[in-house]
């Protein structure tokens, strides 16, 4: 039998009293998600030294790019140069989403009878005789 089957202890359900309830996130704080894109479109300048190696693998390369935009050339860096599946995975999904799974499934195509399938009054009849 369970422990504390019965038990009362968390089956109060709501407080109904509202002076109770808290306020909830207080006003002006920003959820994960807000933050997240404010710090991706942060800009940032590449030291000269590494513009340099980065021009080499990506002549388009500007020197003043978002942090999404680096972490992004990081990824492919690593996808082609280390042959990381993961990090191609992810740039892949980013920039075309994730792939659908799908079941194909088909549907017998043979047309049967129910007469194939159930034996008629006269084969039950045949059947009777036999025995």
């Amino acid at each position: 039998m369970l422990k504390n089957f019965g038990d009362k202890r968390n089956t109060a359900g709501f407080d109904k009293h509202p002076e109770n309830i808290g306020d909830g996130r207080p006003l002006g704080l920003k959820n994960r998600a807000t933050i997240a894109k404010d710090i991706f479109s942060i800009k940032i300048k590449y030291p000269e030294e590494i513009l340099q190696v980065l021009k080499t693998m990506y002549p388009d390369i500007k020197n003043v790019v978002t942090i999404e935009e680096a972490i992004t050339l990081v990824q492919a860096a690593k996808a082609v140069l280390d042959k990381d599946t993961a990090a191609y995975r992810a740039l892949m999904d980013s920039a075309y989403g994730s792939p659908q799974q799908t079941l194909q499934a088909s549907i017998g195509t043979s047309k049967k009878d129910i007469s194939d399938i159930f034996p008629t009054e006269e084969e039950l009849n045949e059947e009777k005789k036999d025995k």
